[in-house]
């Protein structure tokens, strides 16, 4: 039988940082990119105001365009709040278990996702699958986790919602 050296797992977590940021560069691109179309959409509507059919059509798409994104914002900041966890268990040495709240919030957020992009849905899931693959010695029970996975879903939200605000 062969026996596999085991990685140390702050190793696993650094070079999951890597992968973690490279999707969130692709998330922030993606965000661009989605906010120069309703840019361009809303100019159109305003442009178009006669025309209800075409104008019909660009609003609908600009809510679909608006839903997108705040779906990208909000595992944006999900992403960048397992980072900064990450980080910090990797500097102070701490427990891995404070990683399944935001391994839990992650999977919420990636089942009630409404966006088709695969690159990004795909990197998700690996991501997903490595940290659960780190030894995470369960100090807290999966409902507490799923409990303040819940909490950090809600708080990315409301952060998604302050910066639209902002905007306005």
């Amino acid at each position: 039988m062969l026996f596999r050296k085991q990685r140390n797992p702050y190793e696993l977590l650094s070079s999951l940082l890597v992968s973690i940021r490279v999707s969130k560069m692709r998330i922030e691109n993606l965000s661009r990119r989605m906010d120069f179309r309703i840019n361009e959409l809303r100019s159109k509507i305003n442009a178009l105001e006669s025309s209800e059919v075409r104008n019909l059509s660009y609003t609908k798409e600009l809510e679909q365009l608006i839903r997108m994104r705040r779906s990208l914002e909000t595992l944006s900041i999900i992403l960048e709040r397992i980072v900064l966890r990450a980080e910090t268990i990797i500097v102070a040495k701490m427990g891995l278990d404070t990683m399944r709240p935001l391994v839990e919030a992650l999977k919420e957020i990636k089942s009630k996702w409404n966006v088709n992009f695969p690159e990004i849905e795909e990197s998700i899931s690996s991501i997903i699958n490595n940290l659960e693959e780190l030894p995470i010695i369960e100090r807290q029970n999966q409902i507490t986790a799923k409990e303040e996975a819940k909490r950090i879903l809600e708080e990315a939200e409301e952060t998604v919602r302050q910066k639209e605000k902002s905007k306005l």
